[in-house]
């Protein structure tokens, strides 16, 4: 079920927003948007997460069919997106690629300047040997689309179900490419 939109943090233009690209219940990728959100505390650094399993149903509707100013708690996460300058988007790989909730949630937001001249920084999980590299670089390419600046370290987080434990990500390279990849985001 997802959650309210209205129940997430306030915009706030100095926090990192870590986006779970994915709206399937119980990802790994909310555990590794976790560890960012803990590496981003360790830095002193305001973040939050925005998962995408609280773009609902409703939602997709009335931003992108039905003609009507109800957007059904949209605006939320547009302001969010508004007012963010700085992003990590937690890419699991769904068949070669990204998940489709990611473009649909990128196709909802205003377009051109919700991501415009932004600070971006992708990270990719898969449960196999390729790490999300494709789907990545698929992001990426929408990300320069859209006139986003990428951060060039990519972390490609493999066999993801062996690096999780107890809900926590704990294999100790990753935890160290978590905590660089943020160090350089928070600096980019």
């Amino acid at each position: 079920m997802p959650v309210d939109a209205t129940a997430l943090d306030p915009p706030d233009e100095r926090v990192i927003t870590i986006v779970v690209a994915t709206n399937r219940p119980g990802s790994r990728s909310q555990i590794v948007a976790d560890a960012y959100r803990d590496a981003f505390d360790a830095l002193g650094v305001p973040s939050r997460v925005l998962n995408l399993a609280v773009f609902s149903p409703a939602m997709i509707d009335a931003v992108m069919y039905a003609r009507t100013d109800d957007k059904a708690g949209f605006e939320t996460l547009q302001a969010i997106v508004d007012e963010t300058e700085k992003f990590v988007f937690v890419i699991p790989e769904y068949n070669g690629s990204f998940p489709g909730i990611l473009k649909l949630f990128v196709d909802c937001c205003r377009y051109p300047d919700s991501f415009q001249d932004k600070k971006t920084a992708v990270v990719g999980l898969s449960s196999g040997t390729q790490g999300s590299a494709l789907a990545m670089g698929h992001f990426a390419d929408v990300l320069n689309y859209l006139g986003a600046h990428t951060l060039a370290l990519r972390p490609r987080f493999i066999r993801i179900h062996n690096a999780v434990r107890d809900g926590r990500l704990v294999d100790p390279e990753y935890l160290q490419f978590v905590g660089m990849q943020a160090r350089k985001l928070a600096e980019f």
